[in-house]
């Protein structure tokens, strides 16, 4: 049944589209769609002044690969309270540096993503107008969370 079934949704649109009716509407084609890529890296940093470690990641625009599939560029982080340090090297761990030459979101912007077990706060912010503070407020024995993010 499960076979039947999918080879039913596997040939159903080719079935409709040779019965006459109208295909289904296209995407416009990623190559026409240009996100903006600075010539030199943007470099930024993100720092944690919460008491909780954080989780999470940055996220650039779609582009196309060389084998013209729609992708981006993802950088993941976990940052640890506030003053932690390396106890080897004394570098503080709850700050993190990324740098990026995009592809940009529209307005310089990339994608700030916190997480704990699922997603619990999103931006667009721009990487060029300062450090990133990731806050928190405890609010009935819960952490709101939240990032600065700019315009």
């Amino acid at each position: 049944m499960k076979k039947m079934l999918l080879l039913t949704l596997l040939l159903w649109p080719a079935a409709a589209f040779a019965q006459g009716l109208p295909a289904p509407p296209s995407l416009p084609s990623f190559q026409d769609q240009r996100a903006a890529v600075s010539g030199s890296p943007q470099c930024f940093i993100v720092r944690n002044t919460t008491p909780n470690k954080v989780f999470g990641h940055i996220e650039t625009d779609f582009f196309p690969r060389d084998d013209g599939l729609k992708t981006r560029h993802r950088s993941t982080f976990k940052l640890l309270p506030l003053g932690e340090r390396d106890k080897k090297s004394g570098d503080f761990l709850d700050r993190a540096q990324f740098c990026t030459t995009g592809p940009f979101y529209p307005g310089g912007k990339v994608v700030l993503e916190l997480k704990t077990l699922f997603p619990v706060f999103s931006c667009k912010t721009r990487v060029d107008q300062g450090e990133i503070l990731i806050e928190s407020l405890r609010i009935d024995g819960d952490y709101e969370l939240w990032a600065t993010c700019y315009e």
